[in-house]
């Protein structure tokens, strides 16, 4: 996604632990390293890949954490609700991010008996 950057990997497996951790203070110390630390790493990777998708039209097909961690920021909603979402194997999610950065949600878990 982001040629020549080898920081690309680590900052998904920081998604990874976030999503493990449920909380950023218990994710940042699984990565050995202080909250504001990983905060700062977080916000940047959500902003690299909002930068990289603006003004396009990205389809989810999975049912892990980050993409309810996608659509929890697309939707401006407080963490709790990644917590209170199910989305179903293969399912598919649609987030649209304009170019202004606001995102839309056209779809929602679908899945293949919906379409």
């Amino acid at each position: 996604m982001f040629p020549n950057d080898p920081m690309t990997l680590s900052w998904f497996e920081d998604f990874l632990a976030l999503s493990a951790a449920g909380n950023f203070s218990r994710a940042a110390a699984a990565r050995h390293m202080t909250q504001p630390a990983f905060s700062r790493r977080i916000r940047s990777l959500e902003a690299r890949l909002i930068a990289r998708w603006t003004g396009q039209t990205v389809l989810l097909v999975t049912h892990v954490t980050p993409v309810k961690l996608l659509v929890r920021d697309a939707l401006r909603a407080p963490i709790e609700s990644v917590f209170r979402m199910e989305l179903a194997p293969a399912s598919l999610t649609e987030v649209h991010w304009w170019p202004d950065g606001t995102a839309s949600m056209r779809r929602f878990n679908e899945t293949a008996a919906e379409a």
